[in-house]
C-alpha cells in the first residue's frame, strides 16, 4: 500500500485492517508496529521447515552444551509452549521435569507438525504481569487479560477461559472472513469487466496521435500558406525590377541623346568649316529644341517609389472560440456503467 500510494515517512496512511491513519515512521514500513500472529506464524513456519540440507541447533544446548549428553545437538523437536527446539536427549529431560510433561511438543518438518504448529503459535504474556500469560477473554472490555489482570480489574466482569470461547470466536472470524472473500469475488469481476487501465492509456495514445496529425497537417498547410505568399513575392519583385529596369533604361537613352548632342556640337564647333557651322546650325538648333521639351518632359515625370508590406492575418478571434490553441482542444469526461449488481449492492 505503501508503495502503490507513493508515500514517504512522515506521510499519513491509513491501515489497511483498522482503517486508522497514523504517520509513516522515519525507517518506513519495516518501523511499523509487528502483527504479532503473522510474526510467530513466520517463526513458527520457519523453525519447522527443515530441509535435508539445513540443520537447527538445539537450543538447550546452545544454552548449557553440559546438559546435553549427545555429541550431536541437532534439533528434532519443538516445545510450541517454550518456544525452543529440542535434541532427543533435551526432549527428554523436558518431559521429565513435571511442569513441563503437558507442554506441546512438535515434530520438526512434519505435515502434522507444521499444522498443529500454525494453531498453536507464539505464547504472549501479559504486558504489565510479564510472568503471567493472557489466557482470560474479558468480554465487557473486549480484550484478553492474565490472571492478575482479572483479579485486579476485571472480576466484576463477564470473563472466560480462552480455550472457552475460542471454537466460538474462531467460527465467527471464518463466517466473517468467508462473507468478505466474497468481496474480493465481485472486485475481481469488477476487474474483469473493467475497461481499466490499459483501455485508458489506449485511448490516450490515440488522441495523441490525432493530436500530432492534426499539428502535422496544419503545419503543413502553414508551408503551403507561406510558400504561396513568398512566390506571390517574387512574382511582385520580378515585376518591378522589369519596370525598374525600362525606367533606367530610358534615362540611359536620354543622357544618350544629351550627352551625344553635346560631344557633336562641341566637334562641329572645334573641328567644322565655315561652310558646315552654317549649313548645320537650323538643323541643330531645332534638334536642341526638341531635346529641351523631351527632358522637360522626363522630369516632370513623377518619381515612382516602390515598396512591399506585409501583414500577418488576424486569427485572435479564431483562437478565442478555440481557447487559445489553433490545433483543437480536449475534453474528459467519466462514464459510469453498471457493471454488476449482487443483493442489495449495486456496483459500478
Amino acid at each position: 500500500m505503501v508503495d502503490k500510494s507513493d508515500r514517504k515517512p512522515g506521510d499519513e496512511i491509513q491501515c489497511s485492517m483498522c482503517r486508522k491513519e497514523f504517520t509513516l515512521p522515519n525507517d518506513g514500513v519495516q518501523g511499523i508496529q509487528k502483527n504479532f500472529f503473522m510474526a510467530g506464524l513466520i517463526e513458527v513456519r520457519s523453525a519447522l521447515n527443515q530441509t535435508k540440507t539445513t540443520v537447527i541447533p538445539c537450543d538447550v544446548c546452545k544454552a548449557n552444551t553440559s546438559v546435553c549428553q549427545s555429541k550431536t545437538s541437532k534439533a528434532t523437536l519443538r516445545c510450541m509452549d517454550c518456544q525452543e527446539n529440542l535434541c532427543e536427549d533435551c526432549y527428554n529431560m523436558h518431559k521429565a521435569f513435571r511442569m513441563l510433561r503437558n507442554h506441546k511438543v512438535l515434530k520438526i518438518d512434519s505435515d502434522i507438525g507444521k499444522k498443529e504448529a500454525e494453531k498453536t503459535l507464539s505464547v504472549i504474556n501479559c504486558d504489565i504481569h510479564r510472568s503471567k500469560l493472557l489466557d482470560y477473554y474479558c468480554a465487557e472490555c473486549k480484550k484478553v487479560v492474565c490472571v492478575s489482570c482479572f483479579v485486579e480489574s476485571h472480576r466484576t466482569h463477564d470473563c472466560k477461559d480462552v480455550n472457552t470461547v475460542e471454537g466460538k470466536f474462531r467460527k465467527m472470524i471464518r463466517s466473517s472472513a468467508d462473507k468478505i472473500s466474497t468481496l474480493a469475488g465481485e472486485l475481481l469481476a469488477k476487474k474483469e469487466k473493467s475497461k481499466g487501465k490499459e483501455d485508458f492509456l489506449t485511448r490516450i495514445a490515440e488522441r495523441e496521435n490525432e493530436i500530432l496529425q492534426r499539428s502535422n497537417v496544419l503545419k503543413e498547410m502553414i508551408d503551403e500558406h507561406a510558400k504561396s505568399l513568398l512566390s506571390s513575392l517574387d512574382d511582385m519583385k520580378n515585376r518591378r525590377l522589369k519596370e525598374m529596369q525600362a525606367r533606367e533604361d530610358e534615362l540611359d537613352r536620354h543622357l544618350i541623346i544629351v550627352e551625344s548632342f553635346k560631344r557633336y556640337c562641341n566637334k562641329l564647333i572645334s573641328k567644322g568649316s565655315a561652310s558646315d557651322i552654317c549649313r548645320g546650325k537650323d538643323e541643330l538648333l531645332l534638334r536642341a529644341e526638341v531635346i529641351e521639351e523631351d527632358h522637360e518632359t522626363y522630369i516632370m515625370r513623377p518619381r515612382v517609389s516602390w515598396d512591399v508590406a506585409f501583414s500577418t492575418t488576424d486569427i485572435s478571434n479564431f483562437l478565442k472560440s478555440t481557447n487559445g490553441n489553433m490545433v483543437g482542444s480536449l475534453k474528459g469526461n467519466a462514464n459510469f456503467v453498471i457493471l454488476a449488481s449482487y443483493g442489495s449492492r449495486v456496483f459500478y
